[in-house]
């Protein structure tokens, strides 16, 4: 899809996701557990590669798969780009609930999903499933839809009580 409404750099987008951009509380100790090998990192994001792989610099080692979608920059818009392959939604660039399955096909470990927004939403259905522990903001879009379903979550504002969660010592 053509964006020729918004029109910027490459370096001018990456200066101002450096500005802006910031993770939650306990992201640091998220990371290294991953880079430690304590747990496998996926991380699956509706947002844009360019200010993921710059907001996580060096960090973007200890992440085991990136999904995301990606802009081209060009001189008269920008070209949107769902980079999703496999993991397709007819509302959204990636479907979580969809990266929840590969992820429990694929690899024995637990499953833990972290999310707030309505791109979250695929997730639901797997919160009851015996492998898979789902932690959404309270009062944001993933919570409410879990409320409204009566899924099963935990509620975090920071990855500091998600990795308590982990009991990996």
């Amino acid at each position: 899809a053509a964006w020729k409404h918004v029109v910027a750099t490459l370096d001018d987008a990456l200066e101002y996701s450096r500005e802006i951009g910031a993770f939650r509380p306990g992201a640091a100790a998220l990371l290294k557990g991953a880079a430690e090998d304590r747990w496998t990192l996926t991380i699956a994001s509706g947002g844009f590669g360019f200010y993921i792989r710059e907001l996580l610099g060096p960090n973007l080692r200890a992440v085991s798969r990136l999904i995301h979608n990606e802009l081209t920059f060009e001189p008269h818009g920008t070209t949107l780009h769902f980079n999703n392959e496999g993991f397709e939604s007819p509302h959204f660039g990636g479907c979580k609930g969809k990266v929840i399955a590969h992820v429990l096909a694929t690899e024995t470990a637990p499953v833990v999903f972290c999310g707030d927004g309505r791109s979250d939403g695929g997730a639901v259905a797997y919160a009851d499933h015996p492998r898979v522990s789902l932690f959404a903001v309270p009062g944001r879009e993933l919570a409410e839809r879990c409320k409204a379903t009566a899924a099963a979550y935990s509620p975090f504002e920071t990855f500091d009580s998600v990795i308590a969660t982990l009991n990996v010592d």
